[in-house]
């Protein structure tokens, strides 16, 4: 809702705010949060984000490309908000 809020207030200065949400990213804080740090992901059951990824996906939001994408969140999760989390 901030992102909604903050580009509907900065819509007439022609400022876009967007969020980008990501799951988990292999980077040395995520490693040593979740216990990682000799083994990396590597092996884990789940997948995990490279940084240039979440890089790659800023690039495309503050580009020309995005210019009509505004007040959004950008999950980038693997497609795992789609999936139900009701287990039938």
């Amino acid at each position: 809702m901030l992102a909604k809020a903050l580009a509907t207030d900065l819509d007439p200065h022609g400022t876009r705010v967007n969020c980008v949400a990501p799951s988990i990213v292999d980077t040395p804080m995520s490693r040593t949060d979740l216990g990682l740090t000799e083994s990396g992901f590597d092996g884990q059951p789940f997948p995990v984000h490279r940084p240039e990824e979440i890089a790659a996906a800023v690039c495309y939001l503050v580009s020309d490309l995005a210019r009509g994408v505004n007040g959004t969140t950008h999950v980038l999760d693997f497609g795992a908000l789609a999936r139900s989390a009701f287990p039938a």
